[in-house]
């Protein structure tokens, strides 16, 4: 338990200060639930409990008895800090003087951080065999594009050649066959002359006796 410090702008010294205290430990596991009781020798007052350093926590409760008990529950590592109480009367709308601080510890929740961890870990092994097996696929697409580009420009390098080296023979051979032609239509030509000189004497042949008789006669 903590001393207050009373603060007199919110709660001014006319009232006796109560007391805080916690049913059970303060220090509370995670999701779980503590009661602190605010209580003081004055009945049918209102009491308050408020956290030191939030302003805007204030829950309040009105009782008939000297007592008030605040139920905390669902507690969250946030909702750790220092509480304090007070109290008024109906005849007085002043409020008392803050009891003594109770510091309040929530535990926090291992299993969840122990998941998310584990989640995590998870994620950035995924992520980095992802991004090798990108760069092993990335490579192995490069390699295959240049020896596919290597063989293609082999293949029609090879080809070039051959066409290169076959021509001459080509032309070689082209010559070859045009002397050949040559040769035939000159065979031809002999032979449509001796054909003629043949066709010419035999044609002839049967007057060669008219012709040579007048000589005979003389």
């Amino acid at each position: 338990m903590m001393k207050s410090q009373t603060n007199s702008e919110f709660f001014p010294e006319m009232l006796p200060k109560p007391s805080l205290s916690a049913l059970s430990s303060l220090v509370v596991g995670h999701r779980g639930n503590v009661t602190l009781r605010c209580q003081f020798h004055f009945q049918n007052v209102t009491f308050m409990l408020r956290k030191l350093r939030h302003s805007g926590y204030r829950q309040e409760q009105r009782s008939t008895e000297h007592k008030a008990e605040f139920l905390l529950t669902h507690l969250e590592p946030k909702d750790a800090g220092i509480y304090f109480c007070a109290y008024k009367t109906m005849i007085s709308e002043e409020w008392s003087g803050e009891s003594e601080y109770l510091q309040l510890k929530v535990k926090g929740d291992h299993n969840g951080r122990g998941a998310t961890g584990v989640k995590t870990a998870n994620g950035l092994i995924f992520a980095a065999t992802f991004s090798c097996l990108s760069i092993l696929i990335l490579f192995l697409s490069i390699f295959f594009i240049n020896r596919c580009t290597q063989h293609g420009s082999s293949h029609e390098e090879s080809t070039k050649r051959t066409s290169h080296s076959e021509f001459p023979k080509q032309e070689a051979t082209d010559l070859s066959n045009l002397e050949r032609i040559s040769v035939s239509v000159s065979s031809l030509h002999e032979l449509t002359y001796h054909h003629r000189l043949t066709l010419s004497a035999s044609w002839f042949s049967p007057y060669s006796s008219y012709l040579d008789a007048p000589s005979s006669h003389d």
